[in-house]
């Protein structure tokens, strides 16, 4: 009997809970023999918006994309909110950004 085999009999019947406290490359061995795949919980936590940020989505309606909050600094989505202030046009990557489909997870975000 093989290494693989062994695991398959220790891992068949193990529960989600024992897969959790696992580590490496057992937790994958374990998730593929038993078919049961532990999904990555991911969570954003809520950045503070900054004056100008705060003006930009009083004046134009939407706020910054997902992805400057991820991207830029503090600093650079205040330059660009001021900018797009100061030009009275918004920011169309940030406009647009419930149109566009990226393949990433955020696209879930904005349906």
């Amino acid at each position: 009997m093989s290494i693989m085999d062994d695991d398959a009999i220790d891992y068949k019947n193990i529960t989600r809970e024992e897969i959790e406290q696992l580590t490496g490359l057992e937790r994958e061995k374990a998730q593929m023999i038993s078919g049961i795949h532990l999904s990555h919980k991911r969570t954003l936590k809520a950045v503070a918006d900054s004056p100008k940020v705060e003006e930009y989505i009083a004046f134009f309606g939407h706020r910054p994309a997902i992805e400057a909050y991820k991207f830029l600094s503090e600093v650079e989505r205040e330059k660009k909110a001021a900018d797009a202030l100061e030009r009275g046009e918004p920011v169309i990557s940030w406009r647009d950004r419930h149109k566009v489909k990226t393949g990433t997870l955020l696209d879930d975000l904005y349906q």
